[in-house]
């Protein structure tokens, strides 16, 4: 049996000054679901997370996230419902070791301030206790452990894209937003990051990545969403959309998404 969907995009549009980003936007994703988002430039995929995220208002439309319409509802609101948003620029705290950024995350989420605990008082020094447990249980299971102490401007580019991710992760969403996860990454580090979707996969998580590296989205979205010109124009598995002519027209100028992923780089899902 499959699990109910989890995120609802139905009819989304978005103006600015008269012209239109997104124009009637409709798709779902169910739990334990990779969807890639791709599209040329200008197709209106950052203009669409900024609306599942709350930084853009609808001129109509509905999205649901767990069954309750959060269209209306704050950036702030959005997250603590459930949903996370990485950038293309990894927002990190590059002066402190990768374990207090994600020290950071934890606490940026309660109301223990920063005050309370150089103060000392004892419900902000217990929550404080308490985040460092849960900033070592993730390090543990991560893909960093081993840079745990190092300074976050030092690591590689691609571990820096790693601990926003994990940053976002701190509040445990259940739909994750990557907007050009590998951009700018070796094929190393890149796979590192894919396998960090594989995971977020496992746990039951639905990802949406934004993303021009096609034969790694190819490879590993069991969907994928094609916009042009803030439609959607194609929405299937990633051979279905590869086969579509309307894709090859408007985004490939009649030319095949991609070969073989393997031929072109790609990694398996």
């Amino acid at each position: 049996m499959q699990a109910p969907w989890l995120l609802e995009v139905e009819g989304v549009t978005v103006s600015f000054g008269g012209v239109t980003a997104l124009d009637g936007v409709s798709f779902r994703v169910r739990s334990g679901e990779v969807l890639g988002i791709i599209g040329p430039n200008g197709a209106g995929k950052t203009t669409l997370f900024n609306a599942l995220s709350g930084l853009v208002s609808l001129a109509r439309g509905s999205i649901r996230l767990s069954g309750r319409e959060i269209s209306r509802w704050t950036t702030h609101r959005i997250a603590q419902g459930g949903m996370a948003r990485t950038l293309q620029t990894p927002e990190i705290y590059t002066q402190i070791s990768l374990r207090d950024n994600l020290l950071a995350a934890i606490l940026g989420r309660s109301s223990a301030s920063l005050y309370g605990i150089a103060l000392g008082l004892r419900p902000a020094v217990r929550r404080e206790a308490q985040a460092r447990e849960e900033a070592e249980d993730l390090l543990a299971h991560s893909l960093l452990r081993e840079d745990a102490d190092r300074t976050a401007g030092d690591l590689p580019f691609g571990h820096q894209r790693l601990l926003e991710i994990y940053r976002a992760l701190t509040n445990d969403p259940r739909v994750m937003l990557l907007d050009e996860p590998l951009s700018g990454l070796t094929r190393e580090e890149a796979d590192v990051v894919l396998d960090l979707i594989r995971e977020m996969r496992a746990q039951e998580r639905a990802v949406l990545i934004v993303e021009h590296d096609l034969p790694s989205v190819l490879a590993i979205a069991d969907r994928i969403l094609v916009l042009a010109e803030g439609r959607v124009i194609a929405d299937g598995t990633p051979d279905v959309v590869q086969q579509d002519a309307g894709v090859r027209r408007v985004y490939l100028g009649q030319e095949p998404i991609a070969t073989d992923a393997a031929e072109q780089g790609g990694v398996q899902p």
